[in-house]
């Protein structure tokens, strides 16, 4: 963010909470949701709380992907508990150390009820969430939950990937509803690799949004992704919603002869219907 802008916004804060105290009627912005684009960070000197009711917002966007390496300037925890007690999601365009750091020692009721998603696609090597499911005694970082999370998969066949999927089975209470898996970065679909994944995935409680993110190159793409859509849907019991880069579908399950079985049928989204599925809002931006 350049020098300027900088001085803008704080000076607009000044004068916003100055007009408040001097008597005028102008209350903080009740606003739900608040995006902090590529070039504007809320720092230490930003006197944010003047200008917007912070309890009011139900989502926070920070992309902080252009941030200075080892920036300690934002303060996440000016979106925490004690000032947006409201907020249901939480976006972040990297999960950067500093932000896994506040994350980890948080209200873990507050937490729970997160949408927790970094915004960027493979740019989250710092920390996996996984890590933030498991906690640490030594670190003096208790357990958290979350409602909605990303995991990077390293790659095809790594004992990485095999960890953080057991590792995530393993923690899970019901809590988790939404994922968005970042798939390994091969260019051709390995359907063992895929089968693995999606029998970890099946193992969650209450997984019921999930979106597969991987640049899969095929001749036949349409039809493709639509046999990934079925194998996930037949994976994962309680699956509603799935998204594969650039196609969304509904889930819809109806029992067939004895009630053992179900039927399985898949209804296509278009863009207004995406914008309704809480996961699918989030923008996904190659890092």
């Amino acid at each position: 963010m350049t020098h300027l802008a900088e001085e803008f916004l704080n000076t607009l804060y000044k004068a916003y909470g100055e007009a408040n105290s001097d008597g005028w009627i102008t209350p903080p912005l009740s606003l739900h949701s608040l995006t902090f684009g590529m070039r504007y960070y809320p720092g230490a000197d930003a006197n944010l709380e003047a200008l917007v009711d912070l309890h009011s917002l139900r989502a926070i966007h920070i992309n902080n992907k252009l941030s200075r390496p080892g920036n300690t300037d934002i303060r996440f925890k000016l979106f925490g508990p004690d000032t947006c007690s409201n907020l249901r999601f939480y976006g972040i365009g990297d999960m950067t150390h500093q932000a896994f750091d506040f994350l980890t020692k948080t209200n873990p009721e507050w937490t729970r009820r997160l949408a927790l998603v970094p915004i960027c696609a493979h740019r989250n090597a710092d920390r996996n969430l996984v890590e933030l499911m498991r906690g640490s005694v030594a670190e003096s970082r208790p357990p958290q939950r979350v409602r909605m999370m990303a995991i990077e998969l390293p790659g095809y066949s790594s004992s990485r990937t095999e960890s953080i999927l057991a590792d995530l089975v393993a923690l899970d209470d019901g809590t988790l509803e939404g994922l968005r898996v970042l798939m390994g970065t091969g260019k051709n679909l390995e359907f063992d690799h895929l089968d693995k994944v999606l029998e970890a995935l099946g193992k969650l409680k209450g997984l019921r949004q999930l979106i597969l993110h991987q640049r899969w190159r095929s001749s036949t793409r349409n039809l493709l992704l639509g046999v990934i859509a079925q194998k996930a849907a037949m994976a994962i019991p309680t699956l509603q919603f799935i998204h594969i880069p650039d196609k969304s579908w509904q889930v819809h399950r109806t029992r067939v002869d004895d009630g053992e079985r179900y039927d399985v049928q898949f209804e296509p989204l278009d863009k207004y219907e995406e914008a309704g599925i809480e996961l699918f809002r989030v923008p996904v931006v190659d890092g």
